[in-house]
């Protein structure tokens, strides 16, 4: 849908961001309809890196309003916050939830200080630019409903904001100040602002504690929009440290070396003759995979998993098996109410066995709860066993309503090493001429785009997918 709005409206709004906008607007319908507008209410508000204004308090009258900002941390300025408050009846954080690495304790920390009845708006980023390493996820509005079930929410509302002229905005020109303020999306909108279903740029949730959940949490929600959420359990531990999350990211950021190896793609593919495959697969819609397997086929070798005794994959058609030569291969298809799922493994096949390597491509967007089935999969594996997996970081919406996370390099760094992981190797691809086909044509590119004359084009600054290998410790 599309929205006229007048500047002279907009009096002492129009220099914010054109999605909180969307939210306060939002928020101002559901105050109505949820009965608490104007309402005297004690309220916290959680800032953020270019959210630091609340046009949401024009509509609750607020007799004690607290602010504490989420800044480079991770999430542990919050927690250190609510150690030591008491009880809100309104929480506001519209720009939260992509800077912490585990939603999961943010969350049940917010519902601990929430009063009975009380009230939570809190949303993230699902296109956005990124500061690593502070920047963990990109939530889908599913994404962002399934957080709030697993941690003993109810969702009431869901909204969203985004466009294709938002997002070229963002994302275009990294070298400069990117600004998506109202006045300056009307402009270039012709007096329009247009809210385009398909593009979730930025999600945003209302929510209260769920009257079927216990004082411990132990229950989960029965079903939104057809996701059954209530298998499982949930998985509870610390969060990092800011300097540990710092350290993580000075050990397996990224650097010049790796980037260089790929810039002459075709003298690459002349020094490792093993991969001329690879580059049939280039003629297929997936490019940004071609990378990936190039370096799974590397690692391979380095980490010799090129032959090993067990081998659990998650679908039988990802091309990296043509790299591993296993004695047993066992399948185990993540596919809800079909076949198999992640969350709860339950296959004879699977239960009784443990293996050397976990195949785990293209999956965790998929997953409501990918830390528990992470779990799951790492009880299932051997000691020293190894895991790989592939995800995107900016991706079109598919395989709708089973579309929830995407991932930054430092966020699958973050919950590999949470569930017990040691990681050992992350790469990744982007580069603008690819996020112009994913996000502008809502369409996966073929290699056509990004090679000219043996040089591939590839921007350091832009992980649209990534992939990593890693060891259970």
């Amino acid at each position: 849908m599309s929205s006229k709005f007048e500047l002279s409206s907009l009096t002492g709004w129009s220099d914010l961001a054109t999605w909180r906008l969307f939210c306060a607007l939002d928020f101002a319908g559901w105050a109505l309809k949820h009965m608490f507008l104007q309402k005297k209410m004690n309220v916290l508000t959680i800032a953020a890196p270019n959210c630091t204004e609340f046009p949401e308090l024009h509509f609750v009258s607020a007799n004690v309003v607290k602010k504490i900002s989420e800044e480079e941390s991770g999430g542990a300025s919050v927690l250190q916050f609510l150690s030591t408050e008491g009880s809100f009846d309104l929480i506001v954080a519209p720009s939260l939830l992509h800077l912490v690495h585990d939603h999961m304790v943010i969350l049940n920390q917010i519902r601990k200080h929430m009063k009975s009845g009380a009230f939570l708006l809190v949303g993230a980023s699902t296109v956005d630019r990124m500061s690593m390493p502070f920047h963990f996820f990109h939530y889908m509005p599913m994404g962002l409903a399934a957080a709030l079930m697993s941690a003993g929410f109810e969702v009431l509302e869901l909204g969203q904001f985004g466009s294709w002229a938002h997002e070229q905005v963002l994302l275009k020109d990294l070298r400069t100040v990117s600004t998506t303020s109202i006045s300056k999306m009307l402009k270039m909108g012709g007096g329009t602002i247009l809210n385009e279903p398909a593009r979730p740029d930025r999600v945003w949730a209302l929510a209260r504690i769920a009257q079927w959940s216990g004082s411990d949490n132990t229950q989960t929600s029965p079903t939104f929009n057809g996701i059954d959420t209530s298998r499982g359990r949930i998985i509870r531990h610390i969060c990092f440290k800011p300097s540990h999350i710092i350290s993580l990211w000075r050990q397996h950021g990224p650097n010049d070396p790796y980037f260089d190896q790929f810039k002459r793609i075709d003298i690459y593919f002349h020094e490792h003759p093993a991969t001329q495959w690879v580059k049939s697969w280039m003629q297929r819609k997936e490019f940004s995979r071609v990378l990936c397997l190039l370096d799974f086929e590397r690692w391979s070798k380095k980490y010799g998993y090129d032959k090993i005794d067990r081998l659990l994959a998650t679908d039988h058609s990802d091309p990296e098996l043509r790299f591993v030569k296993a004695q047993t291969i066992v399948t185990y298809q993540h596919q809800p109410k079909i076949s198999g799922d992640l969350h709860y493994i339950n296959d004879t096949n699977v239960y009784d066995l443990f293996f050397d390597f976990v195949l785990f491509s293209q999956t965790m967007e998929h997953l409501y709860d990918p830390m528990l089935c992470l779990v799951n999969l790492r009880n299932k594996m051997k000691t020293g066993g190894l895991i790989f997996s592939s995800v995107p970081t900016l991706n079109n919406q598919h395989m709708t309503p089973h579309h929830f996370f995407h991932y930054t390099p430092m966020g699958l760094i973050a919950i590999m090493e949470s569930v017990g992981f040691l990681v050992l190797e992350i790469g990744q691809y982007g580069s603008w001429k690819f996020e112009h086909s994913v996000l502008g044509k809502l369409e996966w590119p073929d290699h056509t785009q990004f090679i000219h004359k043996g040089e591939l084009d590839i921007d350091v600054k832009r992980p649209d997918n990534i992939w990593i290998l890693a060891r259970k410790v």
